[in-house]
């Protein structure tokens, strides 16, 4: 019985792959593969996001600073999106970033199993990369939430973050799950071609658009928490300002993310082998913008080091990144960090260093201070 099933589904599949193939024989083609412009400009943006993360750990490194576990996401959100890379390098190869009838007419010598297969291979490699491709946007934003989970103070700011983390994860779990799991048979999601019945495309590209905004967002918002924190800094106005842009470049990655949300109607196309190829972009630009936004506070370490080789030696009695020197040369400087240190829940000494080194602003307020020395 089983086997008569599997006999007519293939009968179908290659009867309608025969039909597709016969009404594109006579058509006047539409011309155009974006296949390679993709593929280069993806390998770019992996490039250059791994390098920013490489500069990221290597001033770590250079200050002997240990990981934490937003450098751990930070880090899988890259591996992540090389994979995704990877799975869309094999779906050019099989045609996308051509026009589906092209595909067709490429077929019109071969043979309609031959396809079949052609088109399975871009659905399944294509969906791949999508799962990839959330995985490391979800992940890249998650370690930038952590971030400023370790330097944030007061319970309504980190009650928000915490609310933004989770929400945010739970949004992206949608879409993962959902190209997935919409079609029966389930096997229908990277065959098309197979006899069976899928969600209302409309579904998936609603929830894909309201997670791409919400994301969007989130990344807005990801960029004005270090402006708050700053506010009570003691530091000099040039540095302050200089710490809080290094800390928002995150609103890069929110464009990048309202760009992919205008993209998503793409995937309700007949012609998604095409059209796909713009949110295929954005949906890589996303992550790799937000690594680079992640990475570049840590970045400032390195330009102040080349800046002042001097001041950034191994002595532990060295002025700190931003200190004024009124401020680093009294003994008054030192406690107030050190308050500072105790306000943000932090050990007295070293890590407040750390963080400072790292362009990550201590939230210093008088009261708490003044509580946290008693």
């Amino acid at each position: 019985m089983s086997s008569s099933i599997v006999s007519s589904n293939a009968t179908t599949v290659v009867t309608s792959a025969t039909t597709m193939i016969e009404h594109t024989a006579n058509l006047v083609l539409p011309s155009g593969d974006l296949g390679p412009s993709l593929r280069m400009a993806t390998w770019v943006l992996v490039v250059l996001s791994g390098a920013f993360l490489v500069t990221r750990l290597y001033c770590k490194w250079r200050r002997h600073r240990a990981l934490h576990l937003d450098d751990g996401f930070l880090v899988a959100s890259w591996f992540m999106l090389i994979a995704a890379i990877v799975c869309t390098t094999v779906e050019i190869s099989y045609g996308f970033g051509k026009h589906a009838a092209t595909l067709a007419a490429e077929s019109h010598n071969g043979s309609a199993s031959d396809f079949v297969d052609r088109l399975n291979s871009i659905s399944l490699t294509g969906q791949l990369a999508i799962t990839f491709g959330i995985c490391a946007q979800a992940w890249s934003k998650t370690s930038w939430a952590i971030t400023l989970l370790r330097i944030a103070s007061g319970r309504r700011l980190r009650g928000f973050m915490w609310f933004a983390l989770v929400s945010m994860n739970i949004f992206f779990a949608g879409p993962a799950f959902g190209y997935w799991l919409q079609c029966t048979p389930v096997a229908k999601a990277w065959q098309p071609l197979l006899p069976g019945t899928c969600w209302n495309p409309k579904i998936l590209l609603v929830v894909g658009i309201v997670a791409s905004c919400y994301s969007g967002l989130m990344d807005l918002s990801f960029a004005i928490v270090p402006w708050l924190l700053l506010r009570h800094l003691q530091v000099s106005p040039a540095e302050k300002i200089g710490i809080a842009v290094a800390m928002s470049m995150g609103v890069f990655a929110a464009i990048s993310a309202f760009i992919k949300a205008s993209a998503m109607p793409s995937l309700a196309s007949p012609d998604f082998s095409f059209d796909g190829v713009t949110l295929t972009l954005w949906s890589t630009a996303e992550p790799a913008v937000t690594i680079m936004a992640a990475s570049v506070p840590m970045m400032r370490v390195l330009v102040q080091s080349v800046r002042k080789p001097a001041s950034w030696g191994s002595s532990e009695e060295d002025p700190m990144p931003g200190a004024t020197t009124e401020q680093t040369s009294t003994d008054n400087s030192a406690t107030q960090l050190q308050q500072a240190a105790a306000a943000a829940g932090l050990p007295v000494r070293e890590p407040v260093r750390s963080d400072l080194e790292q362009g990550i602003p201590l939230q210093t307020r008088p009261q708490q201070a003044t509580q946290a020395s008693t």
